[in-house]
């Protein structure tokens, strides 16, 4: 019986190929479930209060786009992935956002509002976290919104000019908006966490929205080639 030696080796280094990618992906996974356990304990006394620098290069590198954004003007990025938002300023150390007090457990995407120097987060759940920039550490939300409507969003903007935050619903297919100094943590009737207004319907499959902060408008995708609809906020 011939053997064919060229798709002999083939097969066996697509093989190799494969056992290789499986044991990276399951370090990775293994890796960051150490990642998880030092959100959980950061902060608390009972770990060693430190989120180490494989922990901040898996946040960076597996962060969705949504959960990344940059402050050009103080030189500071942000990234979030599950329970943990890193903040790197060029020059310094990154420091984290992580904890019990944090609330955080599944970051879907984050908004930075620099007017107001707070950092807005949208959780898997669809309740929205809003941090001070100012401060780093096992820290609580200022405020949390909570709402029936944001089950199924994907990503937010925070609008400093109308107090506003405009949450995207993938779910729902809808633009939803909230003020952005709701707080569920009130006494009924002094919570303010209503939904102010939405923009239903908004396309057929929407995937995607690109929130244009020059122009004030939203632009709405199904496809990344070109936007099916352009609303205004």
């Amino acid at each position: 019986m011939r053997i064919n030696m060229k798709r002999f080796i083939c097969s066996h280094l697509i093989l190799i190929s494969i056992c290789f990618s499986a044991l990276a992906l399951a370090q990775t996974s293994s890796s960051f479930d150490t990642c998880i356990e030092q959100g959980l304990n950061y902060g608390n006394g009972q770990g060693s209060d430190v989120i180490d620098q494989n922990c901040f290069d898996l946040i960076n590198v597996n962060a969705n786009d949504k959960s990344k954004k940059i402050n050009e003007e103080l030189k500071t990025s942000y990234a979030g992935y599950k329970n943990i938002i890193s903040i790197h300023q060029e020059g310094f150390a990154p420091t984290y956002i992580a904890g019990e007090n944090s609330k955080l457990q599944d970051i879907q995407a984050i908004a930075l509002d620099v007017v107001n120097k707070e950092i807005a987060v949208l959780e898997a759940s669809g309740d929205l976290l809003f941090f001070t920039t100012q401060i780093s550490g096992n820290i609580a939300p200022f405020r949390i919104i909570k709402s029936k409507f944001l089950f199924g969003a994907t990503d937010l903007y925070v609008d400093s000019q109308k107090d506003e935050v405009i949450v995207f619903n993938k779910e729902s297919q809808s633009i939803l908006y909230y003020s952005r100094t709701g707080d569920y943590n009130r006494r009924p009737g002094k919570q303010n966490i209503e939904l102010l207004r939405s923009q239903d319907n908004i396309g057929i499959n929407a995937q995607s929205v690109i929130f244009d902060t020059e122009k004030r408008q939203i632009e709405v995708y199904s496809n990344p080639s070109m936007p099916l609809h352009i609303l205004n906020f």
